[in-house]
């Protein structure tokens, strides 16, 4: 699948050959080799009509993303292009930046710089440049604020390209439409009846086929209603406090006991 790196090659040159370039390699990150494309990229403004264009439009698409890193520059620090942000009204050096950050920032960078080498006479070739984007693991280092919106940007920043993406997460599968999903059980291909907008913790026990909550938890949950439907109100109290010292009294699991408790105690 695809890699968030960028690609060996990190002159401004341009071209299908540049921009496909370590595409399908697994590099990891490198921020660094995208700083050394900024500055190269800065140094030919004036053999490249379009060069401050195509730098302004990589601004705004990272900017798009991660609003609060701003003014992305490539500063030379001991010889060395590095990459630079304006983050809370300080300037911070993008090896300061939190794993999550620094993946999008690689992400769409790479993306944009792919685009324009490889669609040097389109005037807006992060929207208008077309491509089939993989990526393995859309939400890796992402916090699950940044899981529920990585896909619908994605897809409006460049919104001509087709983005294949595998995934576990509940919060990047509650974001997209059912008829976009393909799920694998026991090696056969299937689309889920529902997708979009259901909370987490439905997906997990309906489309994941996993435990919303930790077992013990579940299985204490169930013993508390064995309980109360069983009649043994003393005992079932004594779980509910156990159970609300564990996950709070504010949680729906213990509401719902305590009010099933209450009908069952006034219906006896």
């Amino acid at each position: 699948m695809a890699t968030y790196g960028l690609q060996g090659n990190t002159k401004a040159n341009g071209g299908p050959k540049s921009a496909y370039a370590y595409a399908l390699a697994d590099r990891g990150l490198r921020l660094a080799e995208l700083a050394s494309w900024m500055h190269a990229l800065e140094q030919k403004t004036s053999e490249l009509p379009k060069a401050d264009q195509h730098l302004h439009a990589l601004r705004t698409a990272v900017n798009r993303f991660l609003p609060e890193c701003k003014n992305m520059q490539a500063v030379v620090v001991n010889y060395r292009p590095r990459l630079y942000f304006e983050k809370q009204g300080r300037k911070l050096d993008s090896r300061k930046l939190s794993d999550g950050e620094k993946s999008i920032i690689s992400l769409v960078s790479d993306l944009v710089m792919r685009l324009w080498q490889a669609n040097l006479g389109l005037d807006d070739p992060i929207r208008e440049g077309t491509g089939v984007v993989l990526i393995d693991d859309i939400e890796l280092h992402l916090h699950p604020r940044w899981q529920r919106k990585i896909v619908e940007q994605l897809c409006r920043t460049f919104s001509s390209c087709q983005f294949v993406a595998t995934t576990h997460s509940p919060q990047v599968i509650g974001e997209v439409q059912n008829c976009k999903i393909r799920m694998i059980v026991d090696g056969k291909m299937h689309t889920p009846p529902r997708s979009f907008g259901i909370d987490s913790s439905r997906i997990l026990e309906e489309l994941m086929e996993s435990n919303s909550r930790s077992a013990a938890i579940d299985e204490q949950i169930r013993k508390i209603s064995k309980l109360i439907g069983h009649g043994k109100s003393d005992a079932a109290k004594k779980e509910i406090r156990d159970l609300s010292d564990k996950i709070g009294e504010d949680d729906p699991e213990i509401t719902r006991a305590l009010t099933y408790l209450e009908f069952m105690e006034d219906s006896a």
